[in-house]
């Protein structure tokens, strides 16, 4: 485990799995959110878009805009609340084919985390024992 700001990195258990294949184990490396940061983030993007309404309404066609603006501030609000875990990266091998399969790419880490093979096309599940 190592630090990263207030958030912790962690590298749990995790396994790659389709159906019908034997599951393959993963390496994977985490930042597990804590509630402040989870709270910080939301009501900020929330309040962030929202502020913006006024001023993208001055732009024609107006009720868009802000429209757009308002989903927008619901939209990542809940994105940032939601997100307990963040995939930092993770390494394994299709259960299917063998080939390798990586991502570095940061996201938030959904349960189970869908991945696809580029060899066999196969969709994967990235299962994180926490």
């Amino acid at each position: 485990m190592s630090e990263q700001g207030d958030n912790v990195v962690i590298t749990p258990t995790a396994r790659l799995e389709i159906f019908g294949f034997q599951p393959t184990s993963a390496e994977v490396r985490l930042i597990a959110r804590t509630r402040s940061w989870r709270v910080s983030r939301s009501i900020g993007s929330l309040a962030l878009c929202w502020c913006i309404i006024p001023v993208v309404g001055l732009i024609p066609p107006h009720i868009p805009w802000a429209l757009g603006a308002f989903i927008a501030g619901i939209y990542f609000s809940r994105k940032y609340a939601t997100e307990h875990f963040t995939l930092m990266s993770m390494q394994g091998s299709c259960p299917n084919c063998g080939n390798s399969l990586e991502i570095s790419k940061v996201q938030s880490l959904k349960t189970p985390h869908p991945m696809s093979c580029n060899r066999c096309h196969q969709q994967v599940l990235l299962y994180v024992d926490e």
